[in-house]
Formats: structure tokens, C-alpha cells, sequence
């Protein structure tokens, strides 16, 4: 019994010794052998190739270099998309070179105030609809929070989570926001078309968009503009009326413009 468990440490430290000198012979070290591991299982395409044990030294560099310029080619196709996508070019395909300028529509011209609600009809609509002292409070934090809601930042009615809102359940809401949005002469002055004086209201039609209750121009009408120059197509004046703002809204203040044909509801 005891020769055979000396037989046996005998052994295991021949294989000891075996694997030690295994271990000095070849020079991989351990975060090499990782990469060897993670480069035959990932997706980069070709890369498992630079750390394949039967690969020759020269092809090896070939595939390296290889990489290399497919990574720097997607980094200057990432940097030119970036850069195209913060310039944001207006193009366009023009059909015919014939066609007659005087025929071709002038763009749709949308005009949104950031805060949508004018708040000196705030008291109009508190005596039309018979708004109590205890629902006032509610009411007119549920119309700040509509006042500045944007796309993306819905946080805003948060806080309305745990009011209750079931007491104002009797009230429409989206007649409410559409008598208090903002009207034509409140946002828009001296306005010309065509180097003449016009009408803003005559120019302009109510639209409902994401942004709320909008202003729009010529998307119905299609109005042409054949001519060319300074003062030539559509001038306006943008009123901003801060004073009748929301005055819980504390979100930056300003006007949105659109530019194009046609817009979605």
C-alpha cells in the first residue's frame, strides 16, 4: 500500500514538472489566450483570423491592415453622416427644367408657439364652465402641465400623478385648449407677401399639429411666387406676448417653424 502511493506522488509530480516546463516554453500569457478565446467567438468579420494559431506571419499583417482601413472607413462614413445630419441640406428633384416657375407652389409655412396656451383666457373659461374655488388649483396645474408638453418630455404631467383628477372628469378638455390656444393677431404682425401689405389672418389658417394649435400658410391656397429677390416672398413678425404666458411653465420660451409641403396631424 505504501509503495503505491509513493508510485503515485512520483507521478503526479512528474506531471507537474511536465506541465511547468510546458508553460515556460510557450510565451503566450494569460489576457493573450483571452483574446484568442473572445476573437474565435465574436462577430467582427475577419478578426478571428489575426489570433488563429496556423495563421503565417504575413497574412496575419495582411488581415491587420485589412481592419484597420475597414475601421477607419467606418469612421469617416460615421463622421460625413453626422456632419450631413447636423447641416440638415434641403434637397430636392426637379422634375422637368420646362415647367414654369410662376406654376410651382410656394412652401407651406407653419408657425407653433412653445407654450401653447394663452393664459389671460384662463378667467374666461373659469366663469364658462362654472369652475369651483376648490377645482381652480387642479384645473390650472393640468393646463401648466399641457402648456409645456413636447415631444419626449411627458414628464411634465408627473406630478399630476396622484391629484385628483376624476373631479374635473366633466370638463372637455380639448375644447378648453383649443379656446384658450393662441389666435392669428396674437402671434403674428406686419406681415407681406409678395412686397405687399397683408392681412396676417388672411394669410395664415389655424392648423393642429404635435405642437399643438398652429399657425399655417399656403397649404391650402398653393400660392405661386414666380418672383425673386429681398422682400419678394413671405415677411412676418413673430409676437412672443410673455406676459400671457403660463406662468407656472418655466421651459424655454419661443416659436417653432416648419418649412415644407405638407404636415401630418
Amino acid at each position: 500500500m505504501r509503495a503505491n502511493q509513493v508510485r503515485k506522488i512520483r507521478r503526479n509530480r512528474i506531471q507537474l514538472l511536465v506541465q511547468q516546463m510546458h508553460k515556460q516554453s510557450n510565451p503566450e500569457t494569460a489576457w493573450m489566450q483571452f483574446i484568442r478565446r473572445y476573437s474565435i467567438g465574436n462577430h467582427i468579420h475577419g478578426f478571428y483570423q489575426l489570433f488563429w494559431p496556423t495563421m503565417r506571419q504575413r497574412m496575419r499583417f495582411l488581415w491587420a491592415l485589412a481592419l484597420l482601413f475597414a475601421f477607419l472607413m467606418l469612421l469617416y462614413m460615421s463622421f460625413l453622416l453626422g456632419h450631413r445630419y447636423e447641416k440638415k441640406p434641403l434637397q430636392t428633384v426637379v422634375a422637368t427644367a420646362d415647367y414654369p416657375i410662376r406654376k410651382i407652389a410656394f412652401p407651406v409655412v407653419v408657425v407653433c408657439n412653445k407654450n401653447r396656451l394663452n393664459w389671460s383666457r384662463l378667467s374666461e373659461i373659469i366663469q364658462r364652465y362654472n369652475i369651483s374655488n376648490d377645482q381652480q388649483p387642479l384645473l390650472e396645474n393640468v393646463l401648466s402641465a399641457y402648456d409645456a408638453l413636447s415631444f419626449g418630455h411627458f414628464d411634465v404631467f408627473t406630478p399630476l400623478k396622484d391629484q385628483p383628477l376624476q373631479v374635473l372628469n366633466h370638463l372637455n378638455f380639448t375644447k378648453i385648449v383649443t379656446e384658450m390656444a393662441w389666435r392669428c393677431d396674437e402671434l403674428l404682425t406686419d406681415c407681406t407677401w409678395l412686397a405687399a401689405t397683408r392681412d396676417c389672418c388672411e394669410l395664415f389658417r389655424p392648423r393642429r399639429l404635435t405642437f399643438g394649435a398652429c399657425l399655417a400658410f399656403n397649404e391650402v391656397e398653393k400660392r405661386a411666387n414666380a418672383e425673386f429677390g429681398r422682400d419678394t416672398g413671405l415677411t412676418i413678425r413673430l409676437v412672443l406676448n410673455e406676459v400671457h404666458h403660463a406662468p407656472e411653465n418655466m421651459r424655454t420660451k419661443g416659436f417653432v417653424g416648419l418649412l415644407g409641403h405638407q404636415f401630418k396631424v
